[in-house]
Order: C-alpha cells, then structure tokens, then sequence
C-alpha cells in the first residue's frame, strides 16, 4: 500500500523539524474539541506530513490528492462515532509517531496500514448509506419529473 511505504521512507528520512511536526500534529489531534471538519483537516494533514517526511516529491503530490478525496468521508466518520473516531486517530497516529522517533524500520508501515483498513471498514457503512440516500434522491427526482411530465400533458390537452 502507497501509505505504508510512504510511512517506511519517512522512518528512514524524517528530520528532526518533520518529527517536531508530527508531534504537533498528533497533540493538536488529542484535544478531541474539533468540528467534523477541523478532525477531517488535521487528521488528513498529518499524513501529508508524513508523506513529506518521506522525502518523495511524487508521494508527497500523492498524498496530497488522496487526502483531498479523504476529507469528506472523514467527515462523515466524525459525524457518526464523534471523539470514537479522534481517538482512534490519535492512537494509529502516535504509533506512528513513535516509530518514525525511534526509526524502526518498517515499524509504522503495518501501524499505517491497520489504521488504513480500520479506517475503510468504519466508513463502508457510511458511503453505502450515503449512496442508498442519493439513490432514493435519484427516484425521487425521477418521479417527480414524471410527474411534472403528466401535469404539463394534461394542461396541454385542456
């Protein structure tokens, strides 16, 4: 997985200033008083971090624009579990945090990719509630122009 090999090189480049970084950014996510989105920003921007850590242009690019289509189901997770989902943030993240201090090679790596999947399951319940919603919005809308359709038939035959 691209995170896990961008958590990898950032255990083996990561500067001191990168590292004084990602404790902040694990700090400012353990306040636990965040609005879905504020959560979403500063959880996503710990992993553009940690992309830069890594020392590569094209994972930090990469990482970027994962994280960019990320926010929104962030969100949505913040939503449905609240300080359940920060805390579990703040747990993957200080994980990873104290591998890339320590450089244990390929330490963060499994931590990153355990924070990945758990971070799927939880919102696969969401995005299909989300799309069984825009779905119903879907035949609504169709309904509705069928309706509009016979209205404007019967007002033309009047």
């Amino acid at each position: 997985m691209l995170e896990g090999k961008i958590a990898e090189l950032a255990e083996q480049r990561a500067t001191a200033e990168t590292i004084s970084k990602l404790e902040e950014s694990v700090e400012k996510l353990s306040h636990k008083k965040f609005s879905p989105s504020e959560f979403a920003e500063t959880d996503m921007g710990f992993h553009v971090l940690l992309a830069e850590a890594s020392g590569n242009p094209l994972f930090l690019v990469l990482a970027k624009a994962i994280c960019e289509v990320m926010l929104e189901p962030l969100r949505n997770c913040a939503r449905e579990y609240g300080n359940k989902a920060i805390e579990c943030a703040v747990e993957s993240h200080s994980k990873i945090l104290d591998n890339e201090k320590t450089r244990a090679v390929a330490g963060a790596r499994p931590v990153v990719e355990v924070e990945t999947a758990d971070r799927n399951r939880l919102q696969r319940p969401l995005a299909a509630a989300s799309a069984a919603g825009a779905e119903r919005t879907a035949r609504r809308g169709i309904a509705l122009s069928r309706t509009r359709r016979a209205a404007t038939a019967k007002l033309d035959t009047s």
